[in-house]
């Protein structure tokens, strides 16, 4: 629901990793927005944004260096990720990242071109909760921000 539009769909998003363990690493496929949009929002009838990702993850001890190559069928077009997350202790995680995203977005005349896809993020655990709160610079669209909540079993 955008504002006084009415949006329905049925959208699924699947994959599998495999853990390498001599190496401490993993690897991961999926397919993501798979489905079918029953009514948009709009009078253009777009496709979901169906996407096809390769991850790659390597532990190191006190943090995890990430990449992903995504696929955009809607854009044939590839994006490059990179992450970097931190343990500070057994609660607290620090990541920044980089991606591509926003590469064939950018204006000549900004100055923090640069910064466009850079994107950080810190999880919290508080006994049974975690909070995830995340940033990413949009180029001369400005930032945006997420927070999450997720409620852990003990």
């Amino acid at each position: 629901n955008i504002y006084t539009y009415n949006s329905y769909g049925l959208i699924v998003s699947m994959g599998f990793i495999g853990e390498y363990n001599k190496i401490k690493s993993s690897f991961g496929l999926s397919i993501e927005n798979l489905g079918y949009i029953i009514k948009s929002y709009t009078a253009f009838n777009l496709p979901t944004p169906l996407l096809y990702r390769f991850s790659f993850n390597h532990v190191r001890e006190s943090f995890i260096i990430g990449y992903d190559l995504v696929y955009s069928k809607n854009d044939r077009d590839y994006k490059h990720i990179i992450c970097f997350q931190f343990h500070i202790d057994e609660k607290i995680k620090f990541r920044f990242s980089d991606s591509s995203y926003l590469s064939n977005l950018q204006v000549d005349n900004n100055d923090y071109n640069f910064l466009s896809g850079f994107a950080m993020g810190l999880d919290v655990q508080l006994k049974s909760i975690m909070f995830d709160v995340g940033f990413i610079n949009l180029g001369i669209a400005g930032p945006a921000y997420g927070i999450s909540i997720k409620f852990l079993k003990n």
